[in-house]
């Protein structure tokens, strides 16, 4: 929690949002290529 709370306090302070979509497409938030398998809980 304290690594992420960091990085978003010094992406404020450099006028950086991070929650903002990036306007040029550069940065994107959708990872590919991933399995998700079923847990089944016994």
């Amino acid at each position: 929690v304290y690594g992420q709370l960091f990085a978003l306090l010094t992406a404020l302070k450099v006028n950086n949002r991070p929650d903002t979509p990036s306007p040029t497409g550069t940065v994107n938030r959708v990872v590919q290529g991933v399995i998700i398998h079923s847990f089944d809980k016994e």
